[in-house]
């Protein structure tokens, strides 16, 4: 049925998109031949253990904007459904094809070194996307969902770097709300990164392989309209359904639901048709490898640049002006 197309997208989208926009690479610290002046900054911590032994460590504070774009697939399992005020109950006997949710965000970030191996973060962004949805059975139906939303998230890194080169952990939470869901849902962002300072016309230019990975909530709630999912042409595709095999397994609560929902699509506007969803969802390939680089104009103005791919495609470019304190 379309309706459970509809719910799959809405998970996808909140999960889709929390996740990825948050995983930005901070400044990394890189050991350098020559000294640099006494630091007497209160950030980092430690900061000028650091500067002793030969480190040229960034700026502490950092405030960022970047344009994050990714497509991934998601897996969606345990579909429960319900019209108007009802509670869901379980549909068991629909199938989806893979749901794949493409989307853009613009993100904001500060970031603080408190130590020179560690740095805090907190971001906000927002952005579109769209999610289409396959389903096998019980009827071979295919639809596509525009959303919006906005997410938020903090993050950690660690660090260490030896002979310009430099190796990372970060760790990212982020929450995601939309108006097709009923809560916000959460996605944790890990990843490994390893790489190498150089230097490029007196200026730092880092470059890194790493991979990552992706997790969000399994459990997705919401709430659609028949508008939403497209349903206006389905009228046809449940001719006869009480007879089919599908229907006669359903429960007896699922089949009443069915019911109401055929009823509602043959009887009203696809808009005014209030369709309630539950489900779960996972990534169908959580993990991706990525490479990526950064590159300083100064040492206060950055540019980051960073993509992903296997298993996950993503892509990242933002600029970035870091000051002391």
């Amino acid at each position: 049925m379309p309706l459970p197309a509809l719910l799959c997208f809405a998970l996808v989208a909140g999960h889709d998109v929390t996740p990825l926009a948050a995983q930005i690479t901070a400044d990394l610290p890189r050991e350098v031949a020559d000294t640099t002046p006494d630091w007497d900054h209160l950030f980092p911590i430690w900061g000028d253990r650091a500067v002793e032994r030969g480190f040229n460590i960034p700026y502490p504070i950092g405030i960022g904007a970047d344009i994050f774009a990714q497509r991934f697939d998601v897996t969606i399992t345990d579909l429960g459904l319900s019209v108007g005020d009802a509670p869901t109950v379980p549909i068991d006997v629909v199938t989806f094809d893979n749901a794949q949710t493409t989307l853009i965000m613009g993100n904001a970030r500060a970031d603080l070194w408190v130590f020179p191996f560690l740095n805090v973060s907190v971001m906000y962004g927002a952005g579109r996307g769209e999610t289409a949805v396959g389903l096998l059975e019980p009827i071979a139906y295919e639809t596509q969902v525009d959303f919006a939303g906005e997410n938020y998230g903090i993050g950690l890194t660690g660090a260490f770097g030896f002979s310009g080169y430099f190796f990372t952990l970060n760790w990212n939470q982020t929450w995601f709300n939309s108006s097709l869901l009923n809560k916000s849902v959460y996605a944790n962002v890990s990843g490994v990164r390893a790489g190498k300072n150089f230097s490029v016309g007196g200026r730092s230019l880092a470059v890194w392989v790493g991979t990552m990975y992706q997790n969000f909530e399994n459990k997705t709630e919401g709430t659609v309209t028949g508008e939403d999912l497209g349903i206006d042409d389905l009228e046809d595709a449940f001719e006869g359904y009480e007879d089919q095999e599908w229907y006669q397994d359903l429960s007896r609560p699922g089949r009443e639901v069915v019911d109401e929902l055929v009823d509602q699509i043959r009887t009203r506007d696809p808009a005014d048709i209030r369709i309630n969803y539950s489900l779960n969802k996972k990534p169908t390939k959580p993990r991706n490898l990525i490479a990526g680089s950064r590159y300083e104009f100064s040492k206060s103005w950055e540019a980051r640049l960073e993509v992903g791919f296997v298993g996950r495609v993503q892509g990242m470019l933002g600029f970035v002006y870091r000051f002391p304190w």
